[in-house]
């Protein structure tokens, strides 16, 4: 049974990264080295800067400070006694899957993982010891292609997809690599703080998501951000430490909930006043525009009516002629029927009636140059107008019933110009 250690490198400066330390970001609450360690067997040699791990670890310094990877095999090996060391790069969180196969399959001089176009992965590799060292010996690592160091000890290849083992050299490998695993926020907080000198560690950035997210869907979209904004620029003039900053995402929430109470009760509803009370709207300010409103009426009934109806044969007489005067004359008792609509002078009305199949079709063409529209004239029109065809039909067919009563397009005042979509 083969001896096999492991040797993982953690050194480097991560300028890509604007030197964060990318082996101290996180993966769904696991850092990125700690995941590498877990997936290591036997005894751990890490080459790097000592840091806090889950698992203990024998850390070991790079003989030549920044000498590139071969420089930190050589000085691991320099630690290491198995028959085979397994040589892991610190920053491939997702090379579990094929660490058994590596050492399964490392035969002769080892095995290592290659691509599809046949390179090999010199930092996701199991290497026999002796024959390493041998080839390393003499440059001690320095200036040296650690691919071609081990490319010329004809290791059994063991071949991958292309992005299988992923590195982590820039900020797209980690964002890919954090969408992958549902969690990238870690790591952009991580670097933003670092670029403004922040201490990432005061933030609570679950509260402050769901800050943004509620101050987003209960106030405005638009002012989400802003509100995020300031809440920093209090904590960093007042030097605020994580409590202070929680107690005022707090006072924001109360304001959320009280910015919502007014709207609803005020800003949304102009017939309420601050106080909620239901009140007649002021239009005196208003400038006198035309506007016009179009409403229908559909109103259906058994077949049999349909015939009483083409011969003007219903019990109560002339059906078209009723129904029309009933709607004119309901356009203008609209304010004595609807306790906040005010009293307006109709300058036209038209009612037109279309009978077909089992229904009657009523729509209503309301116009006026006033302050104020006239949607509610035109549907009161239609209203009523198919109530008296129910009650001119009844007597013959007592399920007949109102299908739709809607508003079909007004135009003139603040909102202008609208025609209903459906």
């Amino acid at each position: 049974m083969k001896n096999i250690d492991t040797l993982i490198l953690a050194g480097g400066k991560s300028s890509r990264l604007n030197y964060v330390d990318k082996l101290e970001l996180k993966i769904n609450n696991d850092k990125i080295l700690d995941l590498v360690i877990q997936n290591a067997i036997n005894k751990v040699y890490v080459v790097g800067d000592k840091k806090p791990t889950k698992i203990n670890v024998t850390w070991i310094n790079d003989l030549t400070i920044n000498g590139g990877p071969g420089v930190g095999v050589w000085s691991g090996l320099q630690e290491i006694n198995s028959d085979y060391v397994l040589i892991l790069a610190g920053d491939q969180p997702f090379i579990g899957h094929y660490v058994t196969e590596l050492c399964q399959k490392a035969t002769g001089n080892g095995s290592w993982l290659v691509d599809e176009e046949g390179m090999g992965n010199p930092l996701a590799s199991c290497v026999k010891v002796s024959a390493l060292k041998s080839s390393l010996e003499e440059s001690g690592g320095v200036n040296v292609s650690l691919r071609q160091i081990l490319g010329k000890m004809d290791l059994v290849p063991i071949t991958v997809a292309d992005d299988v083992v992923q590195d982590l050299d820039t900020w797209a490998d980690v964002a890919k690599v954090m969408r992958e695993s549902g969690n990238m926020t870690d790591a952009w907080i991580k670097n933003i703080a670092k670029k403004l000198d922040l201490n990432h560690e005061v933030l609570d950035v679950e509260k402050i998501l769901d800050l943004t997210r509620d101050v987003a869907h209960n106030v405005e979209r638009k002012v989400a951000p802003l509100t995020t904004f300031l809440l920093g620029y209090a904590a960093g003039k007042g030097n605020l430490a994580r409590k202070e900053i929680e107690e005022l995402v707090e006072k924001i929430n109360a304001s959320i909930k009280e910015w919502q109470e007014k709207k609803v009760m005020s800003n949304n509803f102009s017939h309420l006043n601050n106080e909620g009370k239901a009140h007649m709207v002021d239009v005196s300010k208003k400038p006198i525009t035309l506007r016009t409103s179009k409403a229908r009426c559909v109103v259906e009934f058994k077949g049999e009516v349909s015939k009483l109806i083409k011969e003007n044969n219903l019990p109560k007489g002339d059906l078209f002629s009723t129904v029309r005067i009933a709607g004119i004359i309901a356009s203008k008792k609209v304010s004595e029927l609807i306790p906040l609509c005010h009293p307006l002078s109709i300058d036209a009305i038209s009612i037109e009636i279309q009978h077909k199949d089992n229904t009657l079709i009523i729509t209503s063409d309301v116009k006026i140059e006033d302050k104020t529209g006239v949607e509610m004239e035109a549907l009161t029109a239609v209203t009523v107008s198919g109530l008296t065809a129910i009650d001119m039909i009844k007597s013959v067919d007592p399920s007949v019933k109102i299908m739709e009563v809607k508003l079909l397009e007004k135009t003139g005042g603040k909102s202008g110009h609208w025609i209903n979509p459906k």
